[in-house]
């Protein structure tokens, strides 16, 4: 009888344990995932303000690391339609530039510390999602974009 209260008790210790550990692990992404925000709207903003776009402000984003995985830190902006008078291209030099002026770098060597994963219209806006390759999920969301496109 008495084993079998000290091999309950183990396995409630183990099962504190390993609880204990996730939410930390979980508590130490959510803080990287408030920073790597708090960054991209900081350099989607440098961007936009070198490229002569008016923007509300607050400029401010959406994780969508509901839609792609946990520790993804890419997040989705949402402008009005004058915005579209910009291509791809000019936006993802203009973050380029503006991560080099804000001393921001990227994880990868071979990646951008931004990149932009996804840019389309829909009803009237301009959808614009943006990677910061931060840590390996978001430099394997990318990848794996990059292959389907």
């Amino acid at each position: 009888m008495v084993w079998l209260i000290v091999v309950l008790v183990l396995i409630v210790l183990i099962v504190l344990w390993v609880l204990r550990k996730r939410w930390r692990r979980n508590k130490a992404i959510q803080i990287l995932l408030h920073h790597s925000q708090r960054l991209s709207d900081q350099v989607m903003d440098a961007a936009l303000t070198s490229l002569k776009i008016p923007v509300q402000e607050p400029l401010t984003s959406k994780p969508i690391t509901d839609i792609w995985g946990h520790g993804v830190m890419a997040f989705s902006y949402i402008f009005p339609k004058i915005f579209s008078t910009i291509d791809q291209h000019q936006l993802a030099d203009a973050l380029q530039k503006a991560a080099e002026e804000l001393d921001i770098a990227s994880s990868d060597p071979a990646l951008p510390p931004f990149v932009i994963t996804d840019y389309f219209e829909l009803e009237g806006q301009q959808h614009v999602d943006l990677a910061f390759i931060a840590n390996e999920a978001t430099i394997e969301y990318v990848r794996d974009v990059n292959r389907v496109a």
